[in-house]
């Protein structure tokens, strides 16, 4: 029998940002946003490789706060999302 997956709630007031991303096979969109949704990094475009990830690691480093006071949502088509996942547990991002 397969596990079910944990649900965790975040409190909004636990954390300082909010990060989505739209992932595609060859290109990654992202956006950064406070929890009462102002923008604070409008939509930008990355690969979906080592060096896309880094320039994401770089933005969100430019926000001055622990990757844990930042939650990241993932829009993902098939496993395209799989490493820049990893990547972005591995720093200590909400998930």
């Amino acid at each position: 029998m397969a596990e079910r997956p944990s649900t965790v709630l975040l409190d909004p007031s636990s954390f300082s940002y909010v990060v989505g991303i739209d992932i595609g096979s060859q290109a990654c969109c992202f956006t950064v946003l406070t929890p009462q949704k102002q923008v604070v990094i409008k939509p930008r475009e990355m690969t979906n490789a080592a060096s896309g990830f880094e320039q994401l690691q770089a933005r969100l480093a430019g926000l001055q706060v622990a990757p844990a006071q930042i939650v990241v949502g993932m829009e993902a088509t098939s496993r395209y999302g799989e490493n820049l996942f990893h990547f972005l547990q591995q720093q200590g991002y909400h998930l």
